[in-house]
This record gives C-alpha cells, structure tokens and sequence, in this order.
C-alpha cells in the first residue's frame, strides 16, 4: 500500500486536489460482467456438457478473460490522465486496429 499512498500523495501535491474515482462505473461494470456470466451458462451449459464434459466449460473461460481485463483496469487507473496526452493519437488507431484484428 505504500505505493499507492506515494501515487495518491504526489497526485494531491502536483494538482492540490484528491483523485477521483467513480464508484458507480465500477459498480455498474461489475454488474454487466456478472449478467454476462449467467448469459453465457444459460446458452452454453448444455453443448458445454456434450462437447467437452463439463457444463461450465465456457464459463470458466470467460472467468479467466474477466479476471484479466480486471487486472488491466486496475493496473490502468494508476497511470496519470497527463501520460495519455503525451501518446500521438495516431498510437491509439493503431492499437484499436491491432484489437480489431484479433477480434476477428
């Protein structure tokens, strides 16, 4: 925690101000990941079992990938607005394409 108290400290020094962070988002998100959950048991459960012997199987998956994006948000809200602003915008384009590549 030491960490974090240093990143919250110089963050309160350079702005004078406390960071904030919304907790309604957060809440929100976690509820839609969670619907996503059951969506995903409710449709797959049954070729799950038949496929690959157990009805949880994309479940389990889709755990796994939600654990991850977890850690990559968490890891994201600790890096200063001010360091996005420094990036061209040209990298971000690039990475959504990257993405978007993957995706398909």
């Amino acid at each position: 925690m030491r960490a974090l108290d240093r990143i919250r400290n110089k963050y309160i020094r350079d702005t004078g101000k406390k960071p904030y962070f919304d907790f309604t988002l957060l809440v929100v998100v976690i509820m839609l990941v969670f619907f996503g959950f059951v969506m995903i048991y409710s449709a797959s459960a049954y070729q799950a079992n038949l496929k690959f012997g157990s009805s949880m199987y994309f479940l389990n998956k889709q755990v796994l990938a939600s654990l991850m994006g977890f850690v990559v948000m968490a890891v994201l809200i600790f890096i200063p607005p001010k360091f996005y602003r420094l990036i061209p915008s040209w990298v971000y384009y690039v990475i959504s394409f990257e993405v978007m590549a993957l995706l398909l």
